[in-house]
Formats: structure tokens, C-alpha cells, sequence
């Protein structure tokens, strides 16, 4: 008598996000999903620069963009540019808020502004909108990543304009204090997919649980230094 091959009833799910999205909202965030859909196999996959992401077979991916391609398009949530470095470092300058944007070393984010449309200003603009004259704005370390630049903050080297979804749990175990108001323009984060996916069931219940995650108030970081 023969035996029949066990059928494979596991779906699989390929997710796309940015490296930096990626790492510091989504990963801490998918045990909640794993957990609770243990039949589901999840690949993710990241990306620098929109065409990656665009030219890949995902399934679901989050991107600060409405896409030109010809795909379903839906609003995730918003996220905020918040002033923010290390409580020791803030403590130096008193945790005079104030005092600590006059004269913190500053550290930057060089973003290709031709791959993103987010309206993350940099600290020239952010400075100058809050009426904070500094000589100095272009000095300091530059990454090209917002993740490294993150890791700097908490060391101490400066202050980087930090984008809320990423540096929320930081915010919130004390690692990085925010140090002024949030830039007034939010970046809002869309769900892109397929009009009509190869597992229609396992990309809604993706979806839907990603709403859940956003479903109460967005963060924006601790109270402000005074």
C-alpha cells in the first residue's frame, strides 16, 4: 500500500519595508503576528530605494510613497521628525531644551531626496523654522541611513532629527530624549499590494493585523525638555 504525501496547507507571505522600517517598527512588532498565525510562513525582504521594492514580487509592502505602479494603495499611519539625543548628553547643557538645540553637536541623515518624498527636513530647515540661529548647522557626522544615525544618538555623539516610527521604542526605554517640538509635517506610510494576490486570505489578515498595530495614538515621544 502506498502513502500518500503529506499535502503542505502552510501559506507563505513575502513583506517588504525599508531596512530601517524594517528593523526598528516592524521586527519588533512580528511575534505578535507569528504567534498568533502559526499556519503563515513570513519573508522579509528590504529595500534602500523605491525601484528595489518595486521591481520585487512582494506580497504587502510599507512605503512612505503612493507608487505609479498599478497596485492596491492604502493609508497606514503618519510619522513625525522629532529633535532627540542621549539623557546624558541633554544633561550637559542643563536639560535646558532650548540650550541644548543652540549648541549640540548636530548629526545628519543625507537622504537622496529623489527616492523618497517624505517631508523630513534637515537641520537647517528644522532650526530655522523654530527660530534657532546656529553657525555651525553643517557640522558633525553624516550617515547615509537613518539606523547608524540612530545607534550615534544613543552614544552620545549628538542630536539627529529622529523619525518617530523608529526611534519609538527608544522614546520609550529612556535612550534618547526628545529635546523640541516635532517638525508640523507628518509623512504618511501606505499598505501597496496586489489587486488581486496569489493568497488573498493571508494578504488581508497581514493587512488587517498591520492596522491593529497603528489602530491607537501615534507616538511622538516623551514629554519635551523644558
Amino acid at each position: 500500500m502506498s502513502l500518500k504525501e503529506p499535502v503542505d496547507i502552510r501559506q507563505r507571505l513575502m513583506v517588504g519595508a525599508s531596512a530601517s522600517v524594517a528593523s526598528h517598527w516592524l521586527m519588533p512588532r512580528m511575534s505578535k503576528f507569528v504567534g498568533g498565525a502559526p499556519d503563515i510562513d513570513v519573508t522579509i525582504t528590504t529595500f534602500i530605494r523605491r525601484q528595489e521594492i518595486e521591481n520585487e514580487g512582494a506580497d504587502v509592502w510599507i512605503c512612505n510613497w503612493q507608487t505609479a505602479i498599478d497596485r492596491r494603495i492604502e493609508p497606514l499611519m503618519e510619522e513625525e521628525i522629532i529633535p532627540v539625543c542621549s539623557p546624558e548628553l541633554a544633561s550637559l547643557y542643563g536639560n535646558d531644551a532650548s540650550e541644548i538645540l543652540r549648541q549640540v553637536p548636530l548629526i545628519h541623515i543625507d537622504r537622496a531626496q529623489n527616492e523618497q518624498n517624505g517631508p523630513y527636513p534637515d537641520w537647517g530647515r528644522y532650526l530655522r523654522e523654530f527660530g534657532v540661529n546656529r553657525n555651525d548647522i553643517a557640522k558633525g557626522p553624516r550617515f547615509n541611513q537613518a539606523s547608524p544615525s540612530i545607534e550615534a544618538a544613543k552614544l552620545g555623539l549628538g542630536a539627529i532629527l529622529g523619525r518617530s516610527l523608529l526611534i519609538e521604542d527608544a522614546l520609550t526605554t529612556g535612550s534618547l530624549v526628545q529635546i523640541g517640538e516635532a517638525y508640523p509635517i507628518r509623512s504618511p506610510y501606505f499598505i501597496v499590494s496586489p489587486w488581486t494576490p496569489t493568497a488573498p486570505a493571508t494578504v488581508n489578515r497581514f493587512k488587517d493585523w498591520l492596522h491593529e498595530q497603528v489602530s491607537g495614538p501615534i507616538a511622538s515621544g516623551a514629554a519635551v525638555l523644558a
